[in-house]
């Protein structure tokens, strides 16, 4: 399943028309419109019971949802995935926080549904950009700006590899951690790249 995944997000950007995911991903945050798309590549690709918004109708789940699921012919998930997307060039600690909640809330699904063989993946997005953005109009039209500018100016001193490691380190499996960039194109004179973490296979 993480090579069909793969192969949804490096085709992901042929489906959006030149430069929309740059100006997207520095319009917010780009989770939602990457998911949709990787779900609709899905089901093109013969997975037909494709669910986004996923809920398994069992008792003491609440309101909780997966993102993206992947359900067999009786309609019990297979696959379940999380995403989240991070735009800023600088990190941001919380993240870690969220990976390891997503995990445990896909886990809860599972085991209070009594699914077997459901193959977890977390899927995280960061929009690395190059410039800093000042002008009155960079700061109208690009969302937190300052902490944007402090990230590029400031960058991270760890790699993008280390910050994921450090982000999945509960788990201590970084042989699960593949990346696939996609290049988003340009926006306001910036050439703009999101590169994508997948975690998993996991249970």
């Amino acid at each position: 399943m993480k090579d069909v995944l793969k192969e949804c997000i490096e085709d992901v950007a042929n489906f959006f028309q030149d430069n929309e995911l740059a100006f997207l991903a520095l319009q917010g945050k780009i989770e939602l419109q990457l998911r949709d798309k990787i779900a609709w590549l899905l089901y093109k690709r013969g997975y037909h019971n494709v669910k986004k918004e996923y809920a398994p109708r069992v008792e003491d789940i609440g309101r909780k949802k997966c993102d993206l699921a992947i359900l067999d012919d009786d309609l019990k998930p297979i696959c379940m995935v999380e995403f989240k997307a991070h735009s800023s060039a600088q990190w941001e600690s919380h993240y870690k926080k969220c990976f390891e909640e997503d995990l445990d809330k896909m886990r809860q699904m599972t085991q209070q549904g009594q699914f077997k063989d459901v193959q977890l993946f977390y899927i995280f997005f960061q929009t690395v950009h190059t410039r800093t953005f000042e002008t009155e109009r960079d700061t109208t039209l690009v969302p937190y700006c300052d902490v944007i500018n402090s990230g590029v100016i400031h960058h991270a001193e760890t790699t993008l590899d280390d910050q994921w490691k450090n982000m999945c380190s509960r788990e201590d499996k970084p042989e699960l951690i593949s990346s696939v960039v996609i290049e988003a194109g340009e926006y306001l004179e910036d050439t703009v790249t999101i590169h994508a973490m997948i975690f998993g296979p996991t249970k």
